[in-house]
């Protein structure tokens, strides 16, 4: 090791792996400076390997002065026979030395993939990341640790780089999010190998891993071998390119999710509706990553700028399919992403108890009617999610249904009263989503159009008790 003020790095012997002190020093650094450990508890994969043994054993290291309690987790997958048992064995004695629980889990992955016509390799993940997740669940730990270095973190930039990604998918493996937590990104496979070495520690190596049998396999195999051999720092030059990256994503990531909470709102039919100003402002990179976060992981470079042009320069009414049943509606000042069946088809009729909750499947929405004990005027009431009505006014049976041709709402300072289909027109609701707009009718007639007007008749007296009409998704959406 070097004196005072000396680096890492400056010690390091080029092509020669870190010694246990530096392995271990270099981990608690990462794990500092991105607070990966902190009180609760942790499920550490361990599949026997060198990698995932090195994390185990390093952080029950470093875990003594974080408070973090360690869990071990190993999925047996079926494919490799006695050599797979002897994995689970290897690592439940190491669970034992070590006093830490242990969790073992298995399935027929080939039986799986087969059903599922998947991939070995799929089926594998699907079930291994199953199993993890339930064990998180029971232990209630905040993260699942993997023991992914810098060689894994290589081998995902070259892989999204030759299928084609943006800067998300260039920036590789990030040292946390979405429930795990990756402390080894910052050693190679061959730092592993040393510390489990000197350490004394045994661990198995996986004879699938030295056969081209899947892409990862033959990029680790053929592509970065021979490319390492050319340029020798090639796997910690591509993992600090993705580090830098990773910088520029998350500042992308922010953009967009100050963007969603402008240009992007969950209607109360469940679907999302896009405020097309909103989105014209944006600058294309943010709008694309916008686009990319609202279609979901289907949306490829092609679907998203097919969205593009259409919020840009389509006309009410043109659509554009997202994949998975979902279409992109145009309309005149916003548009929808809706997987919902359009066209002259009316929702079923709901009867609704007042007070009262009532899911209404169909319409994809939950209807609440609550009493409220006194109502304040306000300058403007709130049409779009809710609506406050006299206790006089929602009279049974109250019921929600779609608009029906001669359909008229009695309003304030209108004489007689306005047909819904002017409604429609004057706030420019497409034909093809007039049959799909929620309206609230009582013996005494329409009391509510939602998101548009209620009756003159329906509404509360400033200080009286009314009634209180919200409609919601059955299940909060959020952003994902």
């Amino acid at each position: 090791m070097g004196g005072p003020g000396t680096s890492l790095e400056e010690t390091k012997v080029p092509g020669e792996p870190l010694t246990a002190l530096q392995c271990r020093a270099t981990v608690a650094r990462f794990c500092r400076d991105y607070e990966l450990l902190r009180p609760g508890a942790l499920v550490v994969a361990v599949s026997g390997g060198a990698d995932s043994v090195a994390a185990l054993t390093l952080l029950h290291d470093l875990c003594e002065d974080t408070h973090t309690c360690l869990v071990v987790a190993h999925f047996h997958h079926g494919l490799r026979g006695a050599a797979a048992g002897a994995d689970a064995a290897l690592v439940a004695d190491l669970a034992s030395r070590l006093g830490l629980p242990y969790w073992l889990g298995g399935a027929d992955i080939a039986r799986i993939a087969q059903r599922r016509r998947r991939s070995l390799e799929a089926a594998a993940h699907e079930e291994r990341w199953a199993f993890l997740r339930r064990v998180q669940h029971s232990v209630g730990a905040y993260a699942v640790v993997t023991g992914h270095t810098q060689d894994d973190q290589a081998e995902t930039v070259l892989l999204h780089l030759f299928r084609g990604a943006g800067l998300s998918g260039l920036a590789g493996l990030r040292p946390s999010g979405e429930g795990i937590v990756r402390p080894l990104l910052t050693l190679r496979h061959r730092d592993t190998k040393a510390w489990c070495t000197i350490s004394g520690l045994a661990w198995h190596e996986d004879v699938s891993n030295t056969e081209p049998w899947c892409d990862r396999n033959r990029v680790r195999l053929e592509v970065v071998s021979w490319l390492e051999a050319r340029f020798p720092a090639l796997v910690t030059r591509l993992a600090e390119t993705a580090s830098s990256l990773q910088c520029d994503a998350q500042w992308l990531e922010e953009q967009v999710d100050t963007a969603w909470h402008r240009a992007v709102v969950w209607r109360t039919d469940g679907n999302l509706r896009l405020d097309l100003e909103e989105i014209r402002r944006l600058p294309q990179s943010v709008r694309r990553h916008l686009l990319r976060s609202v279609i979901g992981r289907g949306g490829g470079r092609a679907t998203v700028e097919r969205a593009e042009r259409l919020l840009l320069c389509g006309n009410s009414g043109d659509e554009a399919p997202l994949g998975s049943g979902r279409w992109l509606v145009r309309r005149y000042a916003d548009a929808l992403v809706t997987t919902k069946a359009r066209g002259n088809t009316a929702f079923p009729d709901v009867v609704l108890p007042v007070p009262g909750v009532t899911i209404a499947p169909r319409w994809g929405m939950q209807v609440r009617i609550e009493r409220v004990p006194s109502w304040g005027i306000s300058p403007v009431q709130p049409l779009n999610m809710n609506a406050f009505f006299s206790e006089q006014a929602l009279e049974a049976p109250v019921v929600l249904r779609s608009w029906r041709a001669g359909d008229r709402i009695e309003l304030l300072h209108i004489p007689g009263a306005k047909k819904v289909h002017d409604l429609f027109v004057d706030a420019k609701v497409p034909r093809t989503e007039r049959l799909r707009v929620p309206i609230i009718v009582t013996p005494r007639g329409i009391a509510w159009v939602a998101g548009l007007r209620v009756a003159a008749w329906a509404r509360p007296q400033a200080g009286a008790p009314a009634y209180q009409i919200t409609l919601l998704e059955p299940e909060v959406g959020h952003r994902t």
